[in-house]
């Protein structure tokens, strides 16, 4: 079976130089067939202020995606940072190819609830399409956008794409995962940026989380792992940027 590599990355990340070009260097040198899933960061909302377009929070901390801001956020995510990265890839000699769900309907979304505003999931994924240009030898670079059947646009979470797109290609690829993140992985110690868990099975999981050792937003990102690989997907990885080319620094989730 042929293998695949799905790389998901925050905005974060790709706002900074120096991450930056950790990432393009050691995503390049990842054999085999490739994916870049980019989320968003701080660079939308600095252009929303200075539009006068002031981000709003829900009162469960999440944020709401107004019609204004949805326009931001599909021009900066859309088309600066994903245009952006592109070249980036081209320069290093990948066949890149930057895409949102509008794109030859790559990803149908639909409204995730009326809190959140244009806060969006996926409904649909045009799987023929990623095995054409998977095929192909092309590197799709998915933005978090996506239009409904009503032409109107979506942010999505980047680790939810990624989870989505594994599952719907896990039957002709084997997959392997990537989120980059801050961390250098799961953490035993939030207060130890260094005491990274090796590997997570489900009952290892269970205990720490039992005991309260996983923070909250850590636990989000193991589940989403371990929802993948009950999907097909081989194996998950949860790591920094600076720790992209040693994988084995990371944690594993199995």
């Amino acid at each position: 079976m042929k293998r695949l590599t799905i790389l998901c990355t925050s905005g974060a990340i790709i706002e900074q130089p120096d991450s930056l070009r950790l990432l393009i260097r050691d995503f390049a040198a990842i054999k085999g067939a490739k994916l870049l899933v980019h989320g968003g960061g701080e660079m939308a909302d600095t252009f929303a202020r200075k539009m006068g377009i002031k981000p709003k929070t829900a009162k469960d901390g999440g944020i709401i995606i107004s019609n204004a801001m949805i326009d931001v956020l599909t021009m900066v995510h859309g088309g600066l940072i994903n245009k952006r990265l592109v070249a980036l890839l081209q320069r290093v000699g990948m066949n890149a190819v930057g895409l949102t769900g509008a794109d030859m309907n790559l990803l149908v979304a639909s409204r995730r609830n009326a809190v959140h505003g244009w806060k969006g999931e996926v409904k649909k994924v045009n799987t023929p399409l990623l095995q054409q240009l998977l095929d192909g030898h092309v590197v799709p670079v998915l933005a978090p956008i996506a239009y409904d059947t009503n032409a109107q646009a979506h942010y999505l979470d980047a680790e939810e794409i990624a989870r989505v797109v594994a599952r719907v290609l896990s039957l002709t690829w084997e997959i392997s995962i990537i989120y980059l993140t801050s961390r250098h992985g799961v953490l035993m110690n939030e207060s130890d940026p260094d005491s990274v868990i090796a590997s997570l099975n489900r009952s290892r999981y269970a205990n720490l989380k039992e005991m309260g050792i996983i923070a909250a937003a850590g636990a989000a990102l193991v589940e989403s792992a371990f929802a993948s690989i009950d999907q097909g997907v081989k194996s998950v990885y949860i790591t920094s940027v600076d720790r992209l080319g040693t994988l084995d620094q990371g944690t594993k989730i199995s």
